[in-house]
């Protein structure tokens, strides 16, 4: 076999889903769990409020555990309430990262800029 010839682990469709592709990518090498990064983030924020179940399948297919997707969503914020109430304004919600501490949360707005923690100590 050729040294330059690249291998996966399983068997990828060749309609894989680019979120996996870019998972697989990130993961070269490594034995680390995987990280969720700004851009799963949004993801899971985005697929949660437009349908949770197809956002859930692909996050699986693109190698997250589903208990980890859903612990990540609730570290997020994206509670069954929060979900409820902003299902038809979906638009307003973003992940933003805080200016003080850095940490990503839910924004509702272009005006929400810190997290939930950072607005009680002010």
């Amino acid at each position: 076999m050729n040294g330059n010839v690249r291998t996966s682990r399983r068997n990828d469709p060749p309609g894989a889903s680019p979120l996996r592709a870019r998972l697989m990518e990130s993961k070269q090498g490594q034995n680390s769990p995987t990280v969720f990064t700004l851009e799963i983030d949004q993801r899971i924020v985005r697929g949660f409020l437009d349908n949770k179940e197809a956002t859930l399948r692909e996050l699986v297919e693109a190698g997250f555990t589903r208990s980890a997707v859903l612990d990540r969503a609730g570290k997020l914020g994206l509670t069954g309430d929060f979900l409820t109430r902003h299902r038809v304004n979906r638009d307003d919600v973003s992940v933003r990262r805080c200016l003080n501490c850095d940490e990503v949360f839910l924004s509702l707005g272009l005006q929400n800029r810190l997290c939930n923690r950072c607005r009680k100590r002010q």
